[in-house]
């Protein structure tokens, strides 16, 4: 994985509108007599002591809304935050997770346990700590889970996001034929509960085990097939090898054949943190805040930013916030705010999210393309992509202004 500071932003299939402007969020209203939706930031990828995460959910989402996250998906492996688990508390990171735990929610909230000389933690579900987040306008959970399936060597994982309950992944004789089955398990339970959902296949260079023809052959009607084109997992290789394609490369790829060949549905990107760790920080470990969506949508709920990603009303980011976004038949443009210092390496208070707008920037024409057609109006896709080369604890204190212009 690259590992210096990336500065992405992904428009993607944004729908014909006047321009918009917003600096973490907008609220739903009106500007010259047109409905304006509201901007929401959140992540769809994230884990807790739920599966493989190193601290208590509570924690998690505590890190995510107290930096002006809107929504969260907590998506640990093969289960959602409900039933009972005992999480054993057996390493010096776990233990500096639960004196954290404690020291925050108190001893009253946090219920132990000793059994074999081992403290464990009785977990909360998500039930039991939504209350203590949720917010009208200000933050709501998203339900969902991490489906974890392996075929033979190569593990295969995909996030369905606005879950009602947990999915049993469902196998298969191949990788395709396991993301297919998964896909449709996903769309199945949307249908039958009559409420937008969708799947985001993961890290698909991790181990290089989901290629190109992999998502080709996917079947799936629009909006309810993605794929991660940036991970903030330090393992996950975004940016391939000699012998593969870069996660970017791999998603030209199969647009251009879905799109342009063989006349499928479009397959959207997503950008997420894949966080697990929340007790060490630094370029090797696997922190949050590293990728995230900026939404569009009229109103902070499940069901309305889920519906929203499905139509293409959203960008993925590592550090661009955009202050004005346009898109129209046959063009697009985008300029980015000016935001505060960023710094970057580790951070008693926690890590900072990348580098934004600090440098001035073009998108690659190349990278633009027709990505779906409705009611005759021409959708568009474009990627701007500016990797800055920075010493690992820099800090910028007047982030320059950044124009992405689309024709």
């Amino acid at each position: 994985m690259n590992r210096r500071p990336i500065l992405i932003a992904l428009l993607l299939a944004l729908a014909v509108s006047p321009a918009l402007a917003h600096d973490g969020h907008v609220d739903a209203g009106t500007v010259s007599g047109q409905h304006v939706d509201g901007w929401w930031k959140g992540n769809t990828h994230t884990h807790t002591w739920w599966s493989d995460g190193d601290s208590p959910p509570e924690s998690v989402a505590q890190w995510y809304r107290d930096r002006g996250y809107h929504f969260l998906v907590l998506s640990d492996h093969n289960r959602m935050q409900e039933g009972e688990l005992w999480y054993a508390v057996d390493t010096d990171a776990k233990r500096s997770a639960l004196r954290h735990y404690v020291a925050t929610f108190g001893q009253d909230w946090a219920e132990t346990r000793q059994r074999a000389g081992v403290t464990e933690v009785k977990l909360k579900t998500l039930d039991e700590f939504r209350s203590l987040f949720e917010e009208k306008n200000r933050f709501v959970f998203i339900r969902g889970m991490e489906i974890t399936d392996r075929h033979h060597q190569h593990p295969v994982h995909l996030n369905g996001v606005n879950l009602e309950r947990a999915i049993i992944p469902q196998g298969g004789d191949s990788v395709a034929q396991m993301l297919q089955k998964n896909i449709d398990a996903v769309v199945e339970q949307g249908r039958r509960a009559g409420r937008p959902m969708f799947a985001h296949v993961n890290h698909p260079n991790f181990f290089y085990a989901i290629t190109a023809e992999d998502l080709i052959a996917l079947e799936h009607a629009p909006g309810d097939g993605f794929v991660e084109v940036y991970n903030g997992h330090s393992g996950v290789r975004n940016d391939g090898d000699a012998f593969h394609p870069s996660t970017e490369r791999l998603w030209d790829i199969v647009l251009a054949q879905r799109l342009g060949e063989r006349g499928a549905s479009v397959m959207y990107g997503v950008a997420t943190d894949d966080a697990h760790e929340y007790t060490a920080w630094g370029l090797r470990r696997v922190n949050p805040g590293r990728g995230w969506v900026m939404v569009r949508a009229p109103r902070l709920t499940p069901d309305t930013i889920t519906a929203a990603m499905k139509r293409g009303d959203f960008y993925n980011s590592t550090g661009v916030t955009l202050a004005t976004l346009v898109t129209g038949p046959g063009a697009s443009s985008s300029k980015c705010s000016r935001n505060p210092a960023w710094t970057t390496g580790s951070s008693s208070s926690g890590h900072a999210a990348g580098p934004t707008c600090a440098a001035r920037s073009r998108c690659n024409r190349r990278r633009i393309r027709p990505v779906a057609r409705r009611s005759g109006t021409a959708m568009k896709s474009a990627s701007c992509w500016r990797a800055l080369r920075a010493p690992a604890h820099a800090t910028t204190s007047a982030a320059t202004k950044s124009t992405c212009e689309h024709a």
